[in-house]
C-alpha cells in the first residue's frame, strides 16, 4: 500500500498539522516503509480526533465534520495528484468545490432518547402491553415512537442527493479504514430490537439495536470459521482435482516423471507442510511414510504432488495467519498459561503450572491485560481485509510494559502479512520504544508551528 499525507488546518481553532501516513511501499521487493505511523503528543492536541476524522472519511460520516471544529482537512494519495478536501464554512461543508449547507444537513435531538436508551439497555425494568412498551410512569411507546426516537438526523428533499453524492465521493476516496477503539474489551452488536419474542419492525424493515457482550468469549467460534471457511475452501478443489485426475494422469507425457531426487524432495516437501497443518490445529492432515521410489510410476506422482500443492494453497492464508498468531501469543503467555488453538475448539487457555494438561482457564478469568492481548491480535491479524489501513487507539490500556515494547514490530509484521497500514495514537513511550522514524509528535508540529508564526 502507497503512503499518504493529511494535512489539518485549524483543528479546534488551534492546530494546523501535516502528517505522513506512511505506507508498505517496495523497491525490487526491499521495503522502503514499515507501513505504521504512531502520533504521539499531550492530552487535546487531536491524537484520538485524528483517528476519528481518517474513520469519518472511510465512512461518508457527513455528521462528524458538522460537528468538528475545524477550517480544512486534505487527505492525498502520495502516488496520485488528486486528493480529498473538506473545509468548514459559516453555513456548511465544502467537499472538492461542493458545497452542503447546515439547512441541507441538519440535525434534531429527539425528545425521550433517555427513555429509549434505558429500554433497549434494561427492558426487564420495562414492561410491555400488546403492541405498545410503557414505563412504570406510564409512558406508553409504540414501536414506530422507538423508531423515530433513534433517529438522530434528518435530510432535507433538496439535500439527500448531494449528500449521497458527497458520500460516495468519500468513500470512493479511502473506502478501507477500520478504527480499533481504546475500548475492545466489550463488544457491541447490531441485534433486532425484541418484542414478544419477535423482531420489531417498521415499514417490513426490523429496528435495529445494539447488544453488548464479553469480547474474548467470541473468539472461539470466530476462529472456528475460519478453519471452516479454509476447509470448505480445499474440499472444493479437492473435488475439482478429483473430477479430473484419472485424464490427467493418462495425459501425462514421458517428460514428466520424477527422478528419484525430485521424489525424495516432494515427499519432504508434503510432510513438512502435513506438520505445520496438524501444529496448527488442523488434526486430521498426517505425515506420510515415504514409499519405495518407483521410476514406472513416478509421472503418477507428479501429478499427485502437483495436486497436493494446488489443494493447500486453501490452507496457506489461514495458516500463516495462524503461525503469527501463535508466535506472539506464546511470547506473551509462556510462563504460566498456554494458549491452544484447533478446528475444534477455536481458541482455548490452559493453566500449564501444574503440569503440562493443566485445568483449562475460562477465558473471562482471564487478566484485563490477557484478554486486551487475545481480542487486539485476533482483531488486527484475522479480522482485516487486505488493504485496509487500522486506526488503533491507546494499545497499550492493560498491557505489561514489556508487552507494550514488542508491540510495534508485531504490529509491523502483521501489516506485511495482510499487506495493511496503521496509524497508531499512543501516549506510551513503551510503546515507542526504539521506533522514532515513524513517530509524528503532534506537540513538537504545534510548537514548530508557533516559531514560524513568531519569526
Amino acid at each position: 500500500m502507497n503512503g499518504m499525507t493529511l494535512t489539518i488546518k485549524g483543528l479546534f481553532g488551534h492546530f494546523n498539522y501535516e502528517i505522513p501516513l506512511y505506507g508498505l511501499d517496495n523497491s525490487d521487493g526491499i521495503p522502503m516503509s514499515s507501513g505504521v505511523t504512531i502520533l504521539t503528543g499531550p492530552n487535546g492536541y487531536g491524537k484520538t480526533t485524528i483517528l476519528r476524522m481518517l474513520e469519518a472519511v472511510s465512512k461518508g460520516d457527513l455528521e462528524f465534520f458538522v460537528n468538528l471544529k475545524f477550517e480544512k482537512i486534505a487527505l492525498r494519495k502520495n502516488d496520485v495528484d488528486d486528493k480529498l478536501t473538506i473545509q468548514k464554512t459559516d453555513s456548511g461543508l465544502n467537499i472538492n468545490g461542493d458545497s452542503l449547507s447546515f439547512a441541507e444537513y441538519r440535525f434534531t435531538k429527539k425528545n425521550h432518547a433517555d427513555t429509549i436508551d434505558a429500554i433497549i439497555q434494561e427492558p426487564s425494568s420495562f414492561t410491555s402491553t400488546n403492541d405498545s412498551f410503557f414505563h412504570e410512569g406510564n409512558e406508553f411507546y409504540s414501536p414506530s415512537d422507538i423508531f423515530m426516537l433513534l433517529a438522530e438526523k434528518t435530510i432535507s428533499n433538496g439535500g439527500k442527493d448531494k449528500v449521497e453524492k458527497l458520500q460516495s465521493f468519500m468513500l470512493q476516496y479511502a473506502s478501507k479504514m477500520r478504527m480499533i477503539p481504546e475500548q475492545r474489551l466489550l463488544e457491541i452488536r447490531d441485534v433486532p430490537l425484541m418484542y414478544d419474542g419477535k423482531p420489531l419492525e417498521v415499514s417490513g424493515k426490523p429496528i435495529m439495536t445494539q447488544k453488548v457482550s464479553e469480547s474474548v468469549l467470541g473468539l472461539p467460534e470466530k476462529l472456528k470459521a475460519h478453519f471452516s471457511a479454509a476447509s470448505k475452501s480445499y474440499a472444493d478443489t479437492d473435488t475439482r482435482l478429483n473430477a479430473s485426475f484419472p485424464r490427467r494422469v493418462l495425459s501425462q507425457s514421458a517428460d514428466r516423471n520424477l527422478s528419484k531426487e525430485e521424489f525424495d524432495q516432494f515427499y519432504q516437501d508434503m510432510n513438512a507442510k502435513l506438520r505445520v497443518l496438524q501444529e496448527n490445529g488442523i488434526s486430521e492432515f498426517e505425515q506420510q511414510a515415504v514409499p519405495a521410489f518407483q521410476t514406472e510410476k513416478a509421472g503418477i506422482l507428479r501429478v499427485f504432488f502437483d495436486d497436493f500443492n494446488e489443494k493447500h494453497k486453501a490452507y496457506e492464508p489461514l495458516i500463516n495467519k495462524l503461525t503469527l498468531f501463535r508466535k506472539i501469543l506464546d511470547r506473551r503467555f509462556r510462563d504460566f498459561k498456554r494458549v491452544e488453538i484447533s478446528r475444534e475448539y477455536g481458541l482455548r487457555v490452559r493453566d500449564i503450572q501444574t503440569g503440562e494438561n493443566g485445568d483449562i482457564i475460562p477465558l473471562e478469568k482471564l487478566s484485563s491485560g490477557e484478554q486486551e492481548t487475545l481480542v487486539l491480535y485476533y482483531q488486527l491479524i484475522f479480522d482485516t481485509e487486505p488493504g485496509t489501513m487500522l486506526l488503533i487507539d491507546e494499545p497499550e490500556i492493560s498491557l505489561h510494559i514489556e508487552w507494550q515494547m514488542t508491540f510495534i514490530d508485531e504490529l509491523k509484521e502483521i501489516v506485511r502479512l495482510n499487506n495493511l497500514q496503521a496509524v497508531v495514537a499512543t501516549h506510551s513511550e513503551s510503546i515507542l520504544d526504539a521506533n522514532w522514524d515513524i513517530q509524528v509528535d503532534l506537540g513538537a508540529l504545534y510548537q514548530d508551528e508557533r516559531g514560524k508564526l513568531h519569526q
